[in-house]
């Protein structure tokens, strides 16, 4: 597996498919941020898939994502929590940050990535920026506070999946990467316009990110 570090101390995973980006990160994230009771535990494939499904009526997560970010010290936590448990393909990202991320080892912050078409990667950088960079997220909290339909934006995230805790992070990257169509698709309004979200994300991109 190679990474490549696409902008200081954030680092980008691209697969080829979607099935074997999904299926090496999902227990990560899961373990990380999952609405469901497993998050901040050790537990095996069987007992999410049964889970999820138990949740939305099927086992979907397969074709539900098809991007994932995830800062460093999550990552560390899961190695940690994790370890004999792995699936090979959660080994092979272990291997493959202690040897290529130096911060992975040695306790530094750094930002993951991982993808498998480039329409996602935006959204995905959205997060690594906020994760990195206070003013960053200063000027797009501002954006988000003074839209008029916070309220409406807040349940429809909730309803979504997205937990009260994660609701700023996640309003900045829909709002200033994702089409005005895909907005509306799950009741976030495109008025008033997320025109401000997407300078503030293009400028900050422009600065910061190469070769991707």
């Amino acid at each position: 597996m190679k990474l490549k570090e696409i902008f200081p101390g954030t680092w980008l995973a691209r697969y080829r498919k979607p099935h074997p980006l999904v299926a090496t990160f999902m227990r990560v994230q899961e373990f990380w941020e999952s609405p469901l009771r497993i998050r901040g535990r050790c537990f095996s494939l069987e007992e999410f898939i049964e889970a999820y499904a138990k949740k939305n009526g099927e086992f979907t997560y397969m074709t539900d994502y098809a991007g994932f970010n995830l800062p460093g010290e999550a990552i560390r936590r899961f190695n940690a929590a994790f370890s004999g448990q792995m699936t090979a393909r959660e080994r092979e990202l272990m291997r493959a940050l202690a040897e290529q991320v130096p911060q992975f080892l040695g306790g530094g912050r750094f930002y993951l990535i991982g993808i498998y078409q480039d329409d996602d990667l935006d959204h995905e950088l959205s997060h690594a920026l906020y994760y990195h960079h206070r003013r960053y997220q200063r000027e797009m909290n501002r954006a988000t506070r003074n839209r008029r339909d916070v309220k409406k934006l807040r349940g429809a995230l909730r309803a979504k999946g997205y937990n009260n805790y994660q609701f700023w992070n996640e309003a900045q990257a829909y709002l200033a990467t994702s089409t005005l169509e895909y907005l509306r698709s799950f009741g976030i309004s495109t008025d008033p316009s997320p025109q401000e979200h997407r300078e503030i994300f293009r400028r900050w991109r422009k600065e910061l990110v190469h070769g991707c």
